[in-house]
């Protein structure tokens, strides 16, 4: 049996594929205030957001080299990464008469939350790797219409990040959780 230490390697992968990546979600309903006649109004948005940076990562991934008459590789992952990213949001009016809806006006052009995702990996060698992913907005950062980015848009990195985890190491990923954190001050660090 070999072990290979692949932090490094797939750190910089992943960084790679993820740095200036962007998520993008259309135009859609995010508030619907419309009654069983279709008369009322509709709060709609949309917005992207892209990882500009990696600000940091702990943990370890070793590779572990099997070789008992045909070899395999077995996947060790306890590590952490974490990107920041940019966003821009925009929100609109729509009022609704009878099922037919007509934009009013714009509740806010763009606004440009900030924030952070954390790529958490886990695994152990009776199952396939865990991720899950922290998603925080900046506490000084406006996420209108209330957490409209952290939860339609910044969340949708879940996805890249599997994909480039799973071509990277050819593990599939069991289980994909996202975590939505209040913006607050955010105590990741490394030690």
């Amino acid at each position: 049996m070999e072990e290979i230490d692949m932090t490094t390697p797939f750190a910089d992968y992943l960084g790679g594929k993820m740095i200036d990546s962007n998520v993008d979600q259309p135009l859609t309903t995010w508030r619907d205030s419309v009654d069983g006649n279709g008369n009322g109004s509709l709060l709609k948005a949309r917005g992207n957001a892209t990882i500009r940076s990696e600000e940091n990562r702990e943990g370890v991934v070793k590779k572990l080299i099997i070789d008992e008459g045909e070899e395999y590789n077995l996947w060790i992952f306890d590590f952490k990464i974490k990107f920041r990213y940019e966003s821009v949001t925009h929100g609109e009016t729509w009022a609704c008469v009878l099922n037919k809806c007509t934009f009013v006006n714009n509740d806010w052009d763009e606004v440009h939350p900030e924030g952070t995702v954390i790529a958490t990996f886990n695994s152990v060698p009776s199952r396939n790797l865990e991720l899950k992913l922290d998603v925080y907005v900046d506490p000084d950062s406006d996420d209108r219409p209330g957490k409209f980015i952290q939860e339609r848009v910044a969340s949708k990195f879940r996805d890249p990040i599997a994909l480039a985890t799973e071509d990277f190491t050819g593990l599939v990923i069991d289980r994909l959780v996202i975590q939505f954190h209040e913006p607050k001050y955010n105590e990741f660090t490394l030690k």
